[in-house]
């Protein structure tokens, strides 16, 4: 399904992190997004993965995309 796919780059994303290979960790949150798009936390781990590349304003879009879908959610 959709949302184990999106795991599995998710749990890809923590290991590149872990790594600190900051370019691979983005793409797999990406690869996590497109998969599971309405999922408020891997914004803000996508927002992270931003903020380690210093990528600022990306990464503050990152946010405030998690916090519109978290408002969605309630």
């Amino acid at each position: 399904s959709e949302s184990q796919l999106a795991n599995t780059y998710y749990m890809k994303f923590a290991c590149y992190v872990r790594m600190e290979r900051d370019e691979e960790a983005l793409e797999a949150i990406l690869d996590a997004i497109e998969q599971d798009p309405d999922n408020a936390d891997y914004y803000e781990f996508l927002a992270s993965a931003y903020s380690n590349l210093n990528r600022r304003g990306e990464a503050v879009e990152a946010m405030e995309m998690a916090e519109r879908l978290r408002s969605q959610q309630q």
